[in-house]
């Protein structure tokens, strides 16, 4: 009896350690031959480990507790700076266009280093988000947000036909050969298999483009935060159509460091990102939404009204 209440201990002090209660129930049926002893065994695991992983729970929210209340310490003037600077930022629609068919982009800023993402000083478009990845993923997200019509994702929100209104066609600035041009994308899917086309040409078929830049100063660099700047212009006549003031910042200050919400990651991307932010605090101004970028473009560029097309999920 001696030797059983020795080995359940040791069951239960080892289940204690982070292990997985079960492991230490599993231990109990090897060691333990007699019923009346198991069953023993069993409850002494489950109240040691219950006792242990409500002190681990308890620290591991103190630590959140005090590392949320020095981040804020830290972070004030940071976020005084940032909420400065939002007073500029926002949406101005001036002109508007209906049916359009057609719409062009400026390249992406290119391929990335890990040393571009860990540059205080980086001078890509950080809110809009494609100047921070390579130029493959770019344009391929351009692809995807402006011209298909997949399945929505659902874990947004339940989709509507306006979720699913884009464009019959777009083209992105690039080079073929050394030769300055943009490359048209048309959506070519039939039924369920989604493809698009892809050609070069020299001279642009839309009337409409647009433009992202950073609007950075040196002040917003010394508080990690980036400016943003987007115009759709029309290019038969010149106009200025609609223009997005936005910011956006990394709330770790170019930190490394993992913290206890396991985050930690380049500083621009997590700037870029929603998922990235701290407790009460956003990362970006005007806040993101999920089509927050063809919902700028949208509001001055009406799409011509399309047959929606749904790709069913796969069965698993």
């Amino acid at each position: 009896m001696v030797n059983d209440l020795f080995l359940l201990v040791l069951a239960g002090l080892f289940s204690a350690a982070l292990i997985p209660a079960a492991l230490g129930i599993g231990l109990v049926f090897v060691l333990v031959k007699k019923p009346v002893s198991r069953f023993v065994g069993i409850l002494l695991v489950l109240g040691i480990w219950t006792f242990f992983a409500h002190k681990w729970v308890t620290s591991g929210e103190t630590q959140r507790h005090e590392e949320n209340r020095k981040y804020t310490d830290e972070f004030r003037p940071h976020a005084a700076h940032f909420d400065m600077v939002c007073k500029h930022a926002g949406t101005k629609v001036f002109e508007t266009a209906k049916d359009v068919k057609s719409i062009a982009f400026q390249a992406p800023h290119g391929d990335l280093t890990a040393y571009d993402l860990w540059d205080r000083n980086f001078k890509g478009d950080v809110y809009g988000g494609f100047d921070v990845q390579s130029s493959q993923s770019a344009e391929w997200n351009l692809v995807r947000t402006f011209l298909t019509k997949k399945e929505w994702e659902q874990q947004w929100h339940v989709p509507t036909q306006e979720d699913f209104l884009r464009y019959p066609q777009i083209e992105i600035q690039g080079y073929s050969e050394g030769e300055p041009g943009f490359f048209r994308y048309l959506d070519s899917s039939v039924g369920s298999h989604q493809t698009f086309s892809k050609a070069f040409h020299h001279k642009p078929d839309s009337r409409y483009f647009v433009k992202w830049e950073d609007i950075s100063t040196p002040q917003d660099r010394e508080h990690w935060v980036a400016g943003s700047k987007w115009t759709v212009t029309d290019l038969e006549n010149g106009t200025l159509m609609a223009e997005r003031i936005a910011y956006a910042i990394d709330l770790y200050q170019g930190s490394t460091k993992r913290d206890s919400y396991g985050v930690a990651g380049l500083p621009w991307i997590r700037a870029g990102h929603t998922q990235y932010r701290r407790p009460l605090q956003d990362n970006a101004c005007p806040s993101k939404t999920p089509l927050y970028n063809l919902d700028f473009v949208r509001s001055a560029l009406k799409p011509i009204d399309q047959e929606m097309k749904v790709i069913p999920r796969p069965v698993r």
